[in-house]
């Protein structure tokens, strides 16, 4: 997988690798990747600067490896309810014609095996 700075500079979601840059217009974690942006991703559902937030960041700044575990739970949780497009019926953010989210999740560097398992490196 990519470092988080490499994935919220590119604009894409830790979760799913959907491109909320290139379809919203918004930074996970804004252009600076240090601010969160409070935005929801409509493909996993997750809310950057809520559910991604650790009482650490609160109060002693951000540890990167727990946000991380929380970006790898929640997407674990996304893969084995099925990888669904959250907001399929959103007419702010409808699901992508062709919509592939195995293909996605290549964008954040996360190979899928035939049985939808993520490979290990």
């Amino acid at each position: 997988m990519m470092s988080l700075k490499e994935i919220y500079s590119k604009g894409l979601c830790p979760v799913c690798g959907y491109e909320m840059i290139d379809r919203e217009g918004v930074y996970p974690w804004g252009k600076d990747c240090d601010s969160q942006s409070d935005e929801i991703c409509p493909c996993c559902d997750i809310q950057f600067g809520h559910q991604d937030l650790t009482l650490e960041y609160l109060w002693k700044g951000d540890d990167m490896k727990k946000r991380l575990s929380i970006y790898d739970k929640w997407r674990n949780d996304w893969i084995k309810n099925g990888m669904k497009y959250k907001h399929f019926d959103d007419e702010f953010y409808p699901q992508p014609p062709n919509w592939d989210p195995i293909k996605q999740l290549k964008n954040i560097g996360i190979e899928m095996d035939q049985n939808r398992k993520i490979k290990e490196d």
